[in-house]
Protein backbone atom coordinates (compact mmCIF):
# COMPACT_ATOMS: atom_id res chain seq x y z
CA UNK A 1 0.00 0.00 0.00
CA UNK A 2 1.56 3.20 -1.28
CA UNK A 3 -1.15 5.61 0.53
CA UNK A 4 -0.47 6.93 3.83
CA UNK A 5 -3.22 8.80 5.71
CA UNK A 6 -2.35 10.54 9.34
CA UNK A 7 -4.97 9.59 12.29
CA UNK A 8 -4.95 12.57 14.73
CA UNK A 9 -7.66 12.11 16.93
CA UNK A 10 -9.00 8.81 17.88
CA UNK A 11 -11.98 7.05 15.50
CA UNK A 12 -14.63 4.11 16.10
CA UNK A 13 -12.61 0.98 15.36
CA UNK A 14 -14.72 0.52 12.48
CA UNK A 15 -13.61 3.35 10.09
CA UNK A 16 -9.76 2.49 11.46
CA UNK A 17 -10.68 -1.18 10.11
CA UNK A 18 -11.66 0.28 6.60
CA UNK A 19 -9.25 2.62 6.52
CA UNK A 20 -6.59 0.04 6.56
CA UNK A 21 -7.78 -2.34 4.43
CA UNK A 22 -6.64 0.10 1.43
CA UNK A 23 -4.05 2.47 2.91
CA UNK A 24 -1.44 2.56 5.95
CA UNK A 25 -2.71 3.99 8.73
CA UNK A 26 -0.17 5.98 11.23
CA UNK A 27 -1.40 7.17 14.35
CA UNK A 28 -0.46 11.13 14.84
CA UNK A 29 -2.64 11.03 18.17
CA UNK A 30 -0.46 13.05 20.60
CA UNK A 31 1.31 14.79 18.15
CA UNK A 32 2.56 18.67 18.78
CA UNK A 33 2.20 21.16 16.17
CA UNK A 34 5.60 21.67 15.36
CA UNK A 35 5.65 17.57 15.35
CA UNK A 36 2.85 17.79 12.95
CA UNK A 37 4.62 20.30 10.70
CA UNK A 38 7.25 18.42 10.39
CA UNK A 39 6.04 15.31 9.61
CA UNK A 40 2.52 16.15 7.74
CA UNK A 41 4.42 16.13 3.64
CA UNK A 42 4.45 12.40 4.12
CA UNK A 43 0.69 11.55 4.24
CA UNK A 44 -1.66 11.63 1.67
CA UNK A 45 -4.62 12.36 3.85
CA UNK A 46 -5.30 13.44 7.54
CA UNK A 47 -8.41 12.28 9.44
CA UNK A 48 -9.24 14.43 12.58
CA UNK A 49 -12.34 15.80 14.23
CA UNK A 50 -13.07 18.81 16.03
CA UNK A 51 -10.04 18.86 18.24
CA UNK A 52 -7.50 19.59 15.09
CA UNK A 53 -6.62 22.70 14.21
CA UNK A 54 -5.80 22.21 10.02
CA UNK A 55 -4.28 25.67 9.15
CA UNK A 56 -3.21 27.28 5.93
CA UNK A 57 0.94 26.54 7.01
CA UNK A 58 -0.10 22.68 7.42
CA UNK A 59 -1.94 22.36 4.68
CA UNK A 60 0.91 24.31 1.99
CA UNK A 61 3.21 21.84 4.11
CA UNK A 62 1.60 19.01 2.73
CA UNK A 63 2.48 18.63 -0.58
CA UNK A 64 0.96 14.60 -0.85
CA UNK A 65 -2.09 16.04 0.41
CA UNK A 66 -5.10 14.70 -1.78
CA UNK A 67 -7.76 14.03 1.77
CA UNK A 68 -9.03 15.46 5.13
CA UNK A 69 -11.21 12.97 6.26
CA UNK A 70 -13.35 15.11 9.45
CA UNK A 71 -15.39 12.66 11.20
CA UNK A 72 -18.52 14.43 12.04
CA UNK A 73 -19.64 17.88 10.61
CA UNK A 74 -18.65 21.66 10.50
CA UNK A 75 -15.42 23.07 8.79
CA UNK A 76 -14.63 26.24 11.33
CA UNK A 77 -11.45 23.86 12.38
CA UNK A 78 -9.78 23.83 8.88
CA UNK A 79 -8.67 26.77 6.69
CA UNK A 80 -10.94 25.84 3.65
CA UNK A 81 -9.66 28.51 1.70
CA UNK A 82 -6.04 27.16 1.60
CA UNK A 83 -7.89 23.43 1.10
CA UNK A 84 -9.88 24.35 -1.72
CA UNK A 85 -6.42 26.50 -3.53
CA UNK A 86 -4.05 23.56 -3.28
CA UNK A 87 -6.98 21.17 -4.44
CA UNK A 88 -7.86 19.35 -1.10
CA UNK A 89 -10.97 17.56 -0.89
CA UNK A 90 -12.44 17.91 2.82
CA UNK A 91 -14.99 14.36 3.50
CA UNK A 92 -17.31 15.27 6.24
CA UNK A 93 -19.80 12.75 7.24
CA UNK A 94 -22.90 14.86 8.75
CA UNK A 95 -25.69 12.55 8.60
CA UNK A 96 -24.23 9.99 11.00
CA UNK A 97 -24.93 12.22 14.02
CA UNK A 98 -28.10 13.57 13.39
CA UNK A 99 -29.95 11.27 15.45
CA UNK A 100 -27.83 11.73 18.51
CA UNK A 101 -27.83 15.08 18.64
CA UNK A 102 -31.61 15.42 17.61
CA UNK A 103 -32.35 13.16 21.21
CA UNK A 104 -29.94 15.19 22.99
CA UNK A 105 -31.95 18.10 21.94
CA UNK A 106 -35.21 16.13 22.95
CA UNK A 107 -33.64 14.94 25.98
CA UNK A 108 -32.69 18.33 27.27
CA UNK A 109 -35.83 19.81 26.31
CA UNK A 110 -37.39 17.58 28.41
CA UNK A 111 -35.15 17.83 31.23
CA UNK A 112 -34.95 21.47 31.86
CA UNK A 113 -38.96 22.13 31.16
CA UNK A 114 -39.58 19.55 34.09
CA UNK A 115 -36.85 21.47 36.09
CA UNK A 116 -35.37 17.98 36.64
CA UNK A 117 -31.78 18.74 37.25
CA UNK A 118 -32.92 21.24 40.32
CA UNK A 119 -35.14 18.84 41.38
CA UNK A 120 -32.27 16.05 41.58
CA UNK A 121 -29.66 18.48 42.86
CA UNK A 122 -32.66 19.66 45.67
CA UNK A 123 -32.66 16.21 46.41
CA UNK A 124 -29.17 15.40 46.93
CA UNK A 125 -29.02 18.34 49.56
CA UNK A 126 -32.20 16.98 51.51
CA UNK A 127 -34.65 19.56 49.94
CA UNK A 128 -37.42 17.78 49.07
CA UNK A 129 -40.00 20.63 48.74
CA UNK A 130 -41.78 19.59 45.53
CA UNK A 131 -43.53 22.38 44.59
CA UNK A 132 -40.70 24.79 44.36
CA UNK A 133 -39.69 22.40 41.19
CA UNK A 134 -42.54 22.28 38.96
CA UNK A 135 -42.19 22.37 35.33
CA UNK A 136 -44.29 22.72 32.12
CA UNK A 137 -45.38 19.74 29.88
CA UNK A 138 -43.48 19.90 26.32
CA UNK A 139 -46.81 19.38 24.70
CA UNK A 140 -47.54 23.75 25.95
CA UNK A 141 -44.39 24.97 24.57
CA UNK A 142 -43.21 26.19 21.67
CA UNK A 143 -39.56 25.62 20.38
CA UNK A 144 -37.75 27.53 18.11
CA UNK A 145 -34.55 26.05 16.03
CA UNK A 146 -31.80 28.15 14.83
CA UNK A 147 -30.54 26.60 11.53
CA UNK A 148 -31.95 23.80 9.54
CA UNK A 149 -29.19 21.83 8.09
CA UNK A 150 -29.35 18.23 8.54
CA UNK A 151 -28.64 17.96 12.20
CA UNK A 152 -31.56 21.14 12.81
CA UNK A 153 -33.96 18.77 10.39
CA UNK A 154 -33.41 15.62 12.85
CA UNK A 155 -34.26 17.40 15.67
CA UNK A 156 -37.83 18.96 13.86
CA UNK A 157 -38.58 15.47 13.16
CA UNK A 158 -38.08 14.43 16.71
CA UNK A 159 -39.31 17.67 18.43
CA UNK A 160 -42.88 18.51 16.26
CA UNK A 161 -45.29 16.01 16.94
CA UNK A 162 -43.73 16.55 20.56
CA UNK A 163 -44.25 20.26 21.28
CA UNK A 164 -47.16 22.86 20.78
CA UNK A 165 -45.77 24.46 18.05
CA UNK A 166 -42.47 24.24 16.23
CA UNK A 167 -40.51 27.48 15.04
CA UNK A 168 -37.75 27.78 12.46
CA UNK A 169 -34.95 30.22 11.62
CA UNK A 170 -32.34 29.54 8.53
CA UNK A 171 -31.91 32.03 5.67
CA UNK A 172 -29.50 29.70 3.96
CA UNK A 173 -31.72 26.74 4.27
CA UNK A 174 -32.02 24.87 0.46
CA UNK A 175 -34.24 21.45 1.09
CA UNK A 176 -36.68 21.64 3.66
CA UNK A 177 -38.24 18.13 1.97
CA UNK A 178 -37.53 16.10 4.98
CA UNK A 179 -39.74 18.55 7.13
CA UNK A 180 -42.72 17.38 5.70
CA UNK A 181 -45.21 16.76 8.33
CA UNK A 182 -43.26 18.36 11.09
CA UNK A 183 -45.87 21.33 11.58
CA UNK A 184 -42.94 23.69 11.46
CA UNK A 185 -43.38 27.51 10.72
CA UNK A 186 -40.49 29.14 8.79
CA UNK A 187 -39.44 33.02 10.29
CA UNK A 188 -37.60 35.28 7.77
CA UNK A 189 -36.54 37.11 11.10
CA UNK A 190 -35.04 35.45 13.55
CA UNK A 191 -35.45 38.07 16.79
CA UNK A 192 -39.28 37.89 15.86
CA UNK A 193 -39.30 33.90 16.08
CA UNK A 194 -37.25 34.81 19.01
CA UNK A 195 -40.16 36.54 20.62
CA UNK A 196 -42.53 33.50 20.28
CA UNK A 197 -40.42 30.44 21.31
CA UNK A 198 -40.17 28.81 25.23
CA UNK A 199 -36.98 26.83 24.56
CA UNK A 200 -34.60 27.73 21.72
CA UNK A 201 -32.00 25.53 20.02
CA UNK A 202 -28.85 26.18 18.14
CA UNK A 203 -27.83 24.48 15.18
CA UNK A 204 -25.53 26.59 13.25
CA UNK A 205 -21.96 26.10 11.85
CA UNK A 206 -19.85 28.50 13.83
CA UNK A 207 -18.90 31.36 11.14
CA UNK A 208 -17.84 35.62 10.96
CA UNK A 209 -21.82 35.96 10.49
CA UNK A 210 -22.80 33.76 13.55
CA UNK A 211 -20.17 34.03 15.95
CA UNK A 212 -21.89 35.79 18.89
CA UNK A 213 -24.73 35.68 16.98
CA UNK A 214 -26.69 35.04 20.84
CA UNK A 215 -25.69 38.10 21.95
CA UNK A 216 -27.87 40.65 24.86
CA UNK A 217 -29.66 41.75 21.60
CA UNK A 218 -30.77 38.24 20.83
CA UNK A 219 -31.31 37.28 24.35
CA UNK A 220 -33.48 40.59 24.58
CA UNK A 221 -35.52 39.58 21.80
CA UNK A 222 -36.33 36.12 23.70
CA UNK A 223 -39.61 35.60 25.46
CA UNK A 224 -38.60 35.91 29.79
CA UNK A 225 -37.99 32.63 31.45
CA UNK A 226 -36.92 31.02 27.95
CA UNK A 227 -34.81 27.88 27.75
CA UNK A 228 -31.62 27.78 25.76
CA UNK A 229 -30.10 24.74 23.90
CA UNK A 230 -26.76 24.68 22.25
CA UNK A 231 -25.21 22.06 20.64
CA UNK A 232 -23.55 23.73 18.24
CA UNK A 233 -20.78 25.58 18.63
CA UNK A 234 -19.56 27.67 21.97
CA UNK A 235 -18.69 30.73 20.13
CA UNK A 236 -22.01 31.11 18.78
CA UNK A 237 -23.03 32.59 22.40
CA UNK A 238 -21.78 35.27 23.34
CA UNK A 239 -20.90 33.88 27.27
CA UNK A 240 -21.01 37.29 29.48
CA UNK A 241 -24.16 38.26 27.86
CA UNK A 242 -25.83 34.68 29.00
CA UNK A 243 -25.01 35.89 32.11
CA UNK A 244 -26.53 38.81 32.44
CA UNK A 245 -29.72 37.01 30.67
CA UNK A 246 -29.63 34.37 33.39
CA UNK A 247 -29.81 37.27 36.23
CA UNK A 248 -32.66 39.58 34.62
CA UNK A 249 -34.42 36.14 34.20
CA UNK A 250 -34.67 36.33 30.44
CA UNK A 251 -33.04 32.86 30.23
CA UNK A 252 -34.44 30.24 32.91
CA UNK A 253 -31.84 27.94 32.11
CA UNK A 254 -29.82 27.19 29.71
CA UNK A 255 -28.33 23.24 28.31
CA UNK A 256 -24.55 23.68 26.88
CA UNK A 257 -22.60 21.38 25.16
CA UNK A 258 -19.81 23.64 24.01
CA UNK A 259 -17.98 26.08 25.49
CA UNK A 260 -15.97 29.25 24.34
CA UNK A 261 -12.96 28.10 24.80
CA UNK A 262 -13.42 24.04 24.67
CA UNK A 263 -11.88 21.86 27.37
CA UNK A 264 -9.28 19.53 25.72
CA UNK A 265 -12.15 16.67 26.23
CA UNK A 266 -8.80 14.03 26.73
CA UNK A 267 -7.83 14.96 30.49
CA UNK A 268 -9.25 13.73 33.38
CA UNK A 269 -9.84 16.08 36.66
CA UNK A 270 -6.31 15.41 37.60
CA UNK A 271 -4.53 16.30 34.01
CA UNK A 272 -6.33 19.74 33.44
CA UNK A 273 -6.57 23.06 34.93
CA UNK A 274 -9.64 23.81 32.74
CA UNK A 275 -12.11 26.27 34.52
CA UNK A 276 -14.89 28.21 32.75
CA UNK A 277 -17.45 30.64 35.11
CA UNK A 278 -20.33 28.64 32.82
CA UNK A 279 -19.63 24.78 33.55
CA UNK A 280 -20.74 25.26 37.52
CA UNK A 281 -23.33 27.90 37.04
CA UNK A 282 -26.45 26.71 39.12
CA UNK A 283 -28.74 27.58 35.69
CA UNK A 284 -26.36 25.66 33.00
CA UNK A 285 -26.84 22.13 32.45
CA UNK A 286 -23.11 21.45 31.18
CA UNK A 287 -21.91 18.30 29.00
CA UNK A 288 -18.49 18.21 27.54
CA UNK A 289 -19.65 17.77 23.23
CA UNK A 290 -21.20 14.51 23.59
CA UNK A 291 -24.39 15.70 22.00
CA UNK A 292 -23.12 13.31 18.84
CA UNK A 293 -21.18 10.97 20.76
CA UNK A 294 -23.38 8.04 21.04
CA UNK A 295 -21.47 4.46 20.32
CA UNK A 296 -23.82 4.11 17.95
CA UNK A 297 -23.43 7.82 16.06
CA UNK A 298 -19.19 7.64 16.39
CA UNK A 299 -19.34 3.88 14.55
CA UNK A 300 -21.91 5.60 11.78
CA UNK A 301 -19.58 8.73 11.55
CA UNK A 302 -16.51 6.86 11.23
CA UNK A 303 -17.71 4.34 8.54
CA UNK A 304 -19.03 6.49 6.03
CA UNK A 305 -15.93 9.10 6.44
CA UNK A 306 -13.53 6.20 5.79
CA UNK A 307 -16.18 5.01 2.80
CA UNK A 308 -16.26 8.51 1.17
CA UNK A 309 -11.85 8.74 1.64
CA UNK A 310 -11.39 5.27 -0.28
CA UNK A 311 -13.50 6.31 -2.90
CA UNK A 312 -11.36 9.51 -3.59
CA UNK A 313 -7.78 7.87 -2.73
CA UNK A 314 -8.28 4.69 -4.67
CA UNK A 315 -11.56 4.14 -6.98
CA UNK A 316 -14.49 6.44 -7.41
CA UNK A 317 -17.09 3.93 -8.04
CA UNK A 318 -15.90 1.45 -4.80
CA UNK A 319 -18.67 -0.11 -2.75
CA UNK A 320 -19.21 1.17 0.47
CA UNK A 321 -17.83 -1.47 3.19
CA UNK A 322 -18.65 -2.10 7.08
CA UNK A 323 -15.64 -4.15 8.50
CA UNK A 324 -17.63 -3.86 11.99
CA UNK A 325 -17.75 -7.06 13.69
CA UNK A 326 -21.31 -8.51 13.66
CA UNK A 327 -23.47 -8.10 16.67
Amino acid sequence: MNTKILLLDTIDEAGVDIIRSFATLVDGRGYSYATLMGEIEKYDALVIKSGNRIDRALIERAVKLKVIGRAGAGFDNIDMDAATERGVKVVLSPDGNVNAVAEYVLCMSLLLSHKLEQAHAGSRSNDFRRHTWQGRNLDQLTVGLVGLGKIGVGVARKLGPMCRKLLGFDPYAKDLAGLRGSRLTLFSDLDTMLGHCDIVSLHVPLTAETRHLFNRDRFNAMKHGSILINTARGGVVEQNDLLKAFADGRIASAALDTLDPDPNYSASGMETTYSHFLVHHPRVFYTPHIAAGTSDALREVAVSMANDMRKHLVVSHAPDLDLSPAI
